[in-house]
């Protein structure tokens, strides 16, 4: 089974879409977990995550909706894999196909290339790193993702789309991306601080 985990602080318009096309769902053995709180994003993932009774975890943000085959895709392409990344479709006035050029954590480290909402992982991976990092407001994904493959987990690929992302103006990384933009280099520098340091 997969839990499907839905962080979200408040509905920002979307998030009908949102569980409708988990519930249209093609792959029907999973369980939905709304993970509504007053907290970070972090802390509302991390609050499904402990909840979770399925052996696989997929997170989808309220603002984005899943195409009507993702878990399908993602669980006949995970294989022996501790987790699985696929394609997304960049939602704006002309939308594309966004491919991860690179799996590996150097790259990663140095140009992040993958997408959480592209993602599915074992249960018992993530709940063994303890989850997404609380301190952190930004970059979360590209945190716990380097972890990740610092411990040597590489993900699998399927050349599927598995995510549809919305890019609008309300989005969290287009908000930061514009009026907090050095407060947010400063912020991805430090967690590529802490995992260069792993490496010396």
């Amino acid at each position: 089974m997969i839990s499907v985990i839905v962080p979200y602080k408040e509905d920002r318009g979307y998030l009908k879409q949102c569980i409708d096309s988990i519930n249209a769902q093609s792959y029907m053995d999973f369980e939905l977990i709304e993970a509504h709180g007053p907290g970070t994003l972090p802390e509302n993932f991390n609050a499904g995550l402990k909840v979770a009774k399925g052996e696989y975890v997929k997170m989808v943000q309220d603002d984005d909706w899943l195409p009507p085959d993702s878990l399908w895709n993602l669980i006949n392409g995970i294989g022996d894999y501790k987790w699985v990344v696929g394609n997304v479709w960049q939602m704006c006035a002309e939308p594309y196909i966004y491919k991860p050029p690179y799996l590996d954590f150097e790259s990663n480290l140095n140009h992040y290339a993958l997408h959480m909402g592209s993602t599915l992982y074992r249960t018992a991976l993530l709940c063994a790193i303890d989850g997404m990092d609380e301190s952190l407001e930004t970059g979360e994904e590209y945190d716990m993702h380097l972890k990740l493959l610092s411990l040597g987990y590489e993900p699998g690929y399927i050349d599927k789309e598995v995510y549809n992302y919305r890019m609008w103006s309300g989005g969290k990384s287009v908000i930061y991306r514009r009026k907090r933009t050095k407060w947010r280099k400063n912020e991805l520098a430090k967690i590529k601080a802490r995992y260069e340091k792993e490496k010396k």
